[in-house]
């Protein structure tokens, strides 16, 4: 598939002020920052030891969520820098999709038994993983113009029913 990406010159752009504007809000004044964490909390739990800080005071959202705000931009730059798409996402994106959110889970509840503790950074990295990832399905799914099948529907084409 060979279409044009200019989808991208609106996507990116999107995506980058949706991360750019729980990150800075600790600059806006307390009236907009108190709106901005509010618009950001039915999201993220928004804990101060859990999220970052801007000359000590919290932005909107936490450490996890970060990495996935920003992961998106990411990934659809990604996207638009591949050249093609291997033919084999477009029938296992919901298995790439989840897969991406493993690294997240394990971290989360590694912490939550007690078998490690995480930390910002692992928060953050897991977060891109899974944020980078749907950043690039989410292209891949605005610039496919193939309609999504079921695997029942596919099958039942190749038998002939």
């Amino acid at each position: 598939m060979n279409r044009p990406k200019s989808f991208l010159f609106w996507l990116v752009p999107a995506l980058v002020f949706l991360a750019a504007l729980p990150t800075l809000a600790p600059l806006f004044p307390p009236a907009v920052r108190d709106v901005v964490m509010q618009m950001f909390s039915p999201v993220c739990h928004q804990l101060p030891g859990r999220s970052p800080h801007t000359h000590g005071i919290q932005w909107a959202i936490c450490h996890r969520d970060a990495g996935i705000y920003w992961g998106l931009p990411v990934g659809a730059l990604l996207f638009g820098m591949s050249r093609s798409v291997p033919a084999w996402l477009a029938r296992r994106m919901p298995l790439v999709f989840a897969a991406a959110l493993i690294p997240m889970g394990l971290d989360w509840g590694m912490d939550a038994v007690g078998w490690v503790t995480n930390s910002p950074l692992t928060r953050i990295m897991t977060g891109a993983t899974f944020g980078i990832t749907a950043g690039y399905l989410l292209s891949f799914a605005l610039h496919d113009d193939t309609p999504m099948a079921s695997p029942l529907a596919n099958s039942r084409a190749s038998s002939g029913s």
